[in-house]
């Protein structure tokens, strides 16, 4: 029996409906996920007995599927449970599907009894060689994950246990596999947009177009949602006479522009606008 983890489907957020000028610096868009799994998990939950005194001992399969690539990276966990009553009898391996193994732990726990729920990360504080048993909580394995990295993800993951000498024997009652859940985000149509990919970009297009953003996680699980942006024509600038000759002192005449729904500023850009016709000073 494995049992496979229930991915959480991603939800999207996105920035509403924007407006922007033709012929201006179009408008930033941003995507961004909730509800989403952090890591993609995968879990035997059968009992196996250890066989005492036995080179060979036991390989676990947990079959892993549906993520793309090569573990890299993206593995962040191994966990499991051992009971035993004599851990420093036993050893530990990790084997990916490509045939490759890595240490976890060999010897380690004094004459100690027990792995309960011990997991280990490459983000974990102390290494498993400084613990003592019974172990539980995260330690550093042995030897680093990087020694898997070339390895395919999906395929056939082996837990291999190991009991080294005559005495005590045990159950390898659980374990499990944790991933990276990356996330892909893609823009559709491409019209106007600096980028087609990515959680930030900005769209520029010539007339009001909408985009749909779809955020696709590493096991394949994705959701979407759509911005609108509006696209108004940019009005024809108002005509002036420019430049208006005053005499020192003399009586002013306010100054005269033709367009509609004029507002006039007393900054280049920005500041407050007013519909009332300026009169200069002369002064």
């Amino acid at each position: 029996t494995y049992t496979p983890s229930v991915n959480i489907t991603p939800v999207i957020t996105a920035t509403d409906s924007a407006r922007i000028c033709s012929a201006g610096n179009g408008t930033q868009l941003t995507a961004g996920i909730s509800n989403s799994s952090p890591s993609i998990y995968f879990a035997n939950n059968v009992t196996s007995s250890i066989p005492d005194n036995d080179i060979t001992g036991i390989t676990s399969i947990l079959a892993v599927g549906s993520i793309s690539g090569n573990v890299g990276t993206e593995l962040q966990q191994v966990c499991f449970s051992i009971d035993h009553g004599n851990v420093s009898e036993l050893d530990i391996a990790l084997k990916a599907p490509d045939g490759s193994i890595i240490d976890l732990s060999s010897g380690n726990g004094g004459s100690g009894s027990n792995y309960t729920k011990t997991c280990f990360s490459t983000s974990a504080a102390s290494p498993i060689t400084s613990g003592t048993a019974p172990f539980t909580g995260t330690y550093l394995p042995e030897q680093p994950f990087s020694g898997l990295s070339a390895s395919t993800i999906n395929g056939n993951w082996g837990l291999i246990v190991k009991d080294k000498k005559v005495n005590s024997v045990g159950l390898l009652t659980s374990w499990s596999l944790s991933f990276k859940n990356d996330f892909t985000y893609t823009w559709l149509p491409v019209t106007g947009l600096s980028t087609a990919t990515g959680s930030i970009v900005t769209a520029n297009p010539a007339v009001t177009t909408t985009y749909t953003a779809t955020v696709t996680d590493k096991a394949g699980c994705s959701a979407s949602k759509t911005v609108k942006v509006n696209v108004t024509d940019t009005p024809a600038a108002p005509a002036v006479t420019s430049p208006v000759i005053y005499c020192v002192g003399a009586a002013a005449t306010p100054l005269a522009a033709t367009g509609t729904g004029l507002l006039w500023y007393t900054v280049a850009t920005g500041g407050l606008g007013s519909s009332t016709v300026p009169v200069p000073s002369t002064a």
